[in-house]
């Protein structure tokens, strides 16, 4: 009861409100005094030196001041009522602008009006106080503040350096035009773009007006519908470690000063090396996807297009099939101009964003580090990975812990046979030997979590790896697995299940949330029931059993050309597409 006056008092708009909370018996302590002390109405403190619940030494100190509070009151009476009787911005505009207008009413308007115009118009009265101008400049960039629901961090402070040079708002950006950025009708590239220039291209000025304009940019689709059904996204995992002001530094139209906005947070993906060939990857992203993507095409020279934006053919060279490229494309970082930016802009990250290709195996991200730590910037370094974690070469462990700090999302999609069939060639006893490593290893630096990506495939087994993971107790990798939801090709998506399917997973989700309970504790089965919800309304927001056809010609195919077998590692999924025409 007594916090319900208290928040009404707060929120009073009006004299009469205020004086029925300070008449009311039930009214707090901590109301009354303040009422008594500070009010300058003199009806709100008659009402609170009357009530019983006042206390006498509250009392008193308000009988004091009330003979002086009537005759303040009817000296400020008239202007009290000019205000009442302003109906719009314009007519509290014409009264801040008047030079008889008194510093208390100039104060009311700057601390409670909600027109940033009309705290603006008061800050600049001759009247009003160097204090007060303080307040109002608060106060204005308080109320032209955007919706922050609709704001992320990334458009202002980020870039994507993709496989091929090219540069990308955001890795999110998986549906047209994909965040890639462009340059006099060409892909900006690394190659033709620096990261300044990159930073104020039309599309990356048009998502940050968007977003201050309080609109959900279609670009960024997939963190709004993650965010829709309870999944993590990274605008929100970006905005709790930077914040969103970045708004208060743009111009109208988008373009920010790259000077005074420093870029902090870069991703590079160094090319496509890579040591495994995973069922939902491709060329573009592994190497050793290149020869079986052009077996598979059933052709002599095969087409890949990448992101809908660019053709590269794949054709046998000395009996190896190789990508036909541009000059320099997934070889750009052996170039000069590459150096050239980073050299202009280490001193300002703060953050570097690896994944592949695979970043443990390539060759250009050590001599990236080794550059950071011999500048002395990799002390105020976050670096963050995508490993596979096949080969984590023993040095690597060493320059890490010149950094900051060291955060690997393990992309670990399936323990035992399943690790070998969703991401062949690994083998799970050297992945489990390499996790144990990290795992274990006790570094105040370097810490790890298992990071799966949930598809058609491991719907199921994700359960399984949360088990695994849970017996390991692991001091330097989380002991929950995040996760995220493949997307495409959608006929991996989880949501490609039969309805009947999708219902056994429930079933499933809902014995292993027990199980905790019985196991462990109703705590813990309350934690990973909030944390995998999303899961289950993500795969129930959308009908796509129609792809499954796809799904069997393709996973048929890929498993004679790797000597693999659905049947035998994933039945129930087997079972689903023999019925399948």
């Amino acid at each position: 009861m007594n916090n319900s006056l208290e928040e009404q008092f707060r929120n009073a708009t009006s004299e009469e409100q205020r004086a029925a909370v300070a008449g009311d018996i039930n009214c707090p302590i901590n109301v009354l005094d303040m009422i008594l002390n500070h009010d300058v109405s003199p009806i709100v403190v008659r009402a609170a030196i009357n009530n019983p619940s006042t206390p006498s030494d509250l009392a008193h100190i308000g009988q004091q001041r009330y003979p002086t509070l009537v005759g303040t009151f009817e000296e400020r009476k008239p202007w009290h009522d000019l205000l009442k009787k302003s109906q719009t911005d314009v007519d509290r505009i014409e009264i801040a602008e008047r030079t008889d207008c008194p510093v208390w009413l100039l104060e009311i308007m700057i601390k409670e009006d909600a027109s940033a115009t009309v705290v603006e118009t008061a800050m600049n009265n001759p009247n009003t106080t160097d204090a007060l101008k303080y307040i109002a400049n608060s106060r204005i960039q308080e109320l032209l503040r955007p919706d922050t629901s609709t704001l992320c961090p990334i458009p202002w402070n980020h870039l994507e350096v993709q496989q091929n040079g090219d540069l990308r708002v955001c890795c999110m950006c998986i549906y047209e035009p994909f965040g890639k950025l462009e340059k006099d009708g060409q892909m900006a590239n690394i190659k033709n773009t620096t990261l300044d220039e990159a930073r104020n291209l039309p599309m990356i000025k048009e998502l940050r007006k968007s977003m201050i304009n309080g609109e959900k940019h279609s670009m960024c689709k997939q963190c709004w519908d993650h965010e829709a059904v309870g999944l993590p996204s990274k605008r929100k995992s970006m905005l709790k470690i930077y914040g969103d002001e970045g708004w208060t530094l743009s111009d109208p139209d988008g373009t920010i000063n790259t000077r005074e906005f420093p870029l902090t947070y870069l991703d590079i993906r160094f090319g496509n090396l890579c040591n495994l060939a995973c069922r939902s990857c491709g060329p573009s992203d592994s190497s050793l996807w290149v020869d079986d993507y052009l077996k598979l095409s059933g052709q002599e020279t095969a087409t890949m297009l990448y992101y809908n934006r660019k053709e590269y053919k794949i054709t046998k060279i000395n009996n190896k099939a190789e990508i036909i490229t541009d000059p320099e494309d997934f070889t750009w970082y052996e170039q000069d101009k590459f150096w050239e930016e980073i050299d202009a802009h280490a001193k300002y990250i703060d953050r570097l964003y690896f994944t592949g290709g695979e970043p443990s195996i390539n060759k250009t991200h050590f001599k990236l580090l080794e550059y950071l730590i011999e500048k002395g910037y990799s002390k105020h370094i976050t670096l963050e990975y995508n490993s596979n974690m096949v080969a984590i070469p023993e040095k690597l462990y060493g320059w890490w812990e010149q950094f900051e700090s060291v955060g690997i999302g393990c992309s670990i999609d399936g323990i035992n046979e399943y690790a070998n069939y969703i991401r062949p060639p690994s083998e799970w006893e050297v992945l489990e030997k390499n996790l144990d490593r990290m795992g274990y290893s006790g570094s105040e630096k370097v810490k790890a979590s298992i990071s799966t990506t949930i598809s058609i495939y491991n719907i199921f087994h994700f359960l399984e790896i949360t088990k695994w993971l849970l017996d390991k107790k692991y001091t330097n990798i989380d002991a929950v697995a995040s996760f995220h939801m493949l997307e495409g090709p959608e006929y991996m998506n989880v949501q490609a299940l039969p309805l009947e399917t999708k219902e056994l997973v429930i079933q499933e989700y809902e014995k292993f949330f027990d199980e905790l309970e019985v196991n462990h504790s109703r705590k813990r089965s309350l934690f990973f029931r909030r944390a995998f919800s999303g899961i289950l309304t993500h795969m129930m927001s959308k009908d796509l059993s129609d792809k499954l056809p796809k799904l069997k010609i393709a996973t048929q195919k890929v498993d004679e050309l790797r000597g693999q077998s659905l049947a035998n590692t994933i039945p129930w999924l087997a079972k689903i597409l023999e019925n399948i025409g």
